[in-house]
Parts: structure tokens; C-alpha cells; sequence
């Protein structure tokens, strides 16, 4: 059920918080050259802005109801550097013990396995707790099509078939990972 504390409602589910405010960021939108071909420039300055907003959502955490700030994932081209973003940002000691903060994983991606170790790697190393939302997936014809007009190899899971076994794999990692990571599901 809902309590209210103090100006802002939060919900209580089980033992933990569930947070009301939620930040939502798209970082091409905090970037105009948020590409891996102005990787130096775009992690610079997107880490900037985003530690901007943490800044942001610590503070209204602070005042009562925790302020999640959701990192959403974009075009296949630009996972890796959203990732290092992230890592670049939140991984500043001035984020030490805040971990209102998280990204998606989507099992349809080839690379899903290999992004899921990389955030939980980081996560291990530097002490933090972000969430990762386990999703299947969508933008697949989108991706194959661009994928294939840049002549780059597809970057999803071949079936539908194949998508829900890595989302089964990754669902189990996740759930055995909670000790580095707050976990979600979606479909």
C-alpha cells in the first residue's frame, strides 16, 4: 500500500522502496554527437549532464522519496558507449552509497551477455547497486534494417526462440546477482 512521508508519496513494496520519482534520459538528448565516431567527446559530455541529473535525484532522495534515474537504451550503435556513460558518471565517489540509478538490458541483442557481465563487473569493482531491468526487447526490424543498409553484421537473436532463452539465462544471472544489482522484469 501507499504511505505518505512527509511532502512526497512513496509505495512500499516487501521490504524495500519503490520509487515515484523517476528520472527517464535518452542520452542522445543530453548529446548532439552522442556516437561511438565522437566517443571521447560524447562520453565527456554526456557523463557531465548525467551526473548533473544524479546530482538532481540525490537530492530529492535526500528530502524524502527516492528519485530513480533510468538510463534508457537507444539504437544498437551506441550500447557500449551508453554503458561507459553510466560508469563514467555514477562511478563517482560522490555517488558512493547511491544507487537510484540503472539501465535496460534487452535479451534480443547478440551482445546481451556480454553487456549484462560488463555492468555487473563494474558494479562489483566500484561498490555500486544499480538496476537493471531485464526486457526482451523490441526495434528489431529497425536494427536488421539498419544494420543492413550500413552493411554491418544483425545485431539480434536470430529467433524469437533464441531471445527467450537468453532472457531465461539472463533472468537467472540477474536473480543470483542481487548482491551487486537490483533487479526488474519486463517483456
Amino acid at each position: 500500500g501507499a504511505r505518505r512521508l512527509g511532502p512526497r508519496h512513496w509505495t512500499h513494496d516487501g521490504p524495500g522502496r519503490v520509487p515515484v520519482n523517476h528520472i527517464s534520459v535518452k542520452l542522445t538528448s543530453l548529446c548532439h554527437r552522442f556516437h561511438p565516431q565522437y566517443w571521447d567527446f560524447a562520453l565527456r559530455d554526456s557523463a557531465e549532464k548525467l551526473v548533473q541529473l544524479g546530482r538532481l535525484a540525490r537530492d530529492l532522495t535526500n528530502g524524502g522519496a527516492p528519485t530513480f534515474v533510468n538510463i534508457d537504451r537507444e539504437e544498437n550503435a551506441v550500447y557500449d558507449l551508453t554503458d561507459q556513460v553510466m560508469f563514467e558518471a555514477f562511478g563517482r565517489p560522490e555517488f558512493d552509497g547511491f544507487s537510484e540509478f540503472g539501465t535496460v538490458i534487452t535479451a534480443n541483442r547478440l551482445k546481451a551477455r556480454e553487456q549484462l557481465q560488463g555492468i555487473l563487473d563494474w558494479a562489483a569493482r566500484h561498490g555500486k547497486h544499480p538496476q537493471i531491468r531485464l526486457v526482451k526487447g523490441a526495434m528489431v526490424l529497425y536494427d536488421r534494417v539498419e544494420a543492413e543498409m550500413h552493411g554491418w553484421s544483425d545485431p539480434t537473436q536470430p529467433t524469437p526462440g533464441a531471445t527467450d532463452a537468453i532472457f531465461e539465462e539472463l533472468a537467472l544471472t540477474l536473480l543470483s546477482s542481487t548482491d551487486k544489482v537490483r533487479v526488474a522484469f519486463g517483456t
